[in-house]
């Protein structure tokens, strides 16, 4: 909750309304998180920044990410981790290992890659929500994948398929833009990801695409 709030002041010196909700009860900190307080708070334009993951032990933070994105039907997951995307084999013992670029879920539960743990990876198959696995200690790599540039590894349901996501600019925010929800009360412009095209090599893995202008 305190790295939580950390972002949301952050946040406000950049003049961006933010809420901060917490699946533990800490009222002087953090709203506590009710799926339809969410929705409300994404109609009216916040940023959401969801603190204590699901308030249960076992669950790991993959699981807390894929069960609140798909409670508040985000478009899309985006994994930020220490490797830039998954690879075929451990890249640090095996010097042949290659990056997928693209991957379905099937794929990756079949060959036991290490896209993320297990029950999450079949919440987001199940769920049909798309994840990017991505480096985030390269400096702009966020900006990057929340801009849409093709980064990491895009895992989805579908190894063909066009894979939207909502990313309209902020209003007046010298950030660009956010992935919000889709709600039947709220409509926003979509675009088609620059993988949506891409054919995999006999690698299994799919060139990289250009940003759409």
């Amino acid at each position: 909750d305190m790295n939580g709030l950390a972002l949301k002041n952050a946040l406000a010196g950049l003049g961006e309304e933010a809420r901060l909700l917490s699946a533990i009860d800490i009222p002087a900190v953090a709203e506590r998180f009710i799926r339809g307080r969410a929705l409300r708070h994404f109609e009216k334009g916040r940023v959401l920044i969801l603190a204590a993951g699901t308030g249960n032990p076992f669950f790991t933070t993959d699981t807390c990410a894929a069960l609140r994105g798909t409670e508040l039907s985000a478009d899309i997951l985006l994994k930020a981790t220490k490797v830039d995307g998954v690879y075929t084999s451990d890249p640090k013992k095996d010097p042949t290992a290659k990056r997928f670029e693209k991957l379905t879920f099937a794929e990756a539960l079949q060959k036991k890659l290490k896209v993320m743990d297990m029950t999450a990876l079949a919440m987001c198959m199940e769920h049909q929500l798309p994840v990017i696995v991505f480096d985030f200690k390269v400096p702009g790599n966020i900006r990057r994948v929340v801009a849409g540039e093709p980064l990491g590894t895009l895992v989805t349901n579908w190894s063909s398929d066009a894979v939207s996501v909502s990313c309209p600019p902020f209003a007046g925010s010298p950030l660009p833009c956010r992935l919000p929800i889709r709600s039947s009360k709220t409509a926003a412009p979509r675009w088609t990801s620059p993988w949506s095209t891409t054919t995999r090599n006999s690698a299994g893995c799919a060139p990289a695409a250009p940003l759409p202008r």
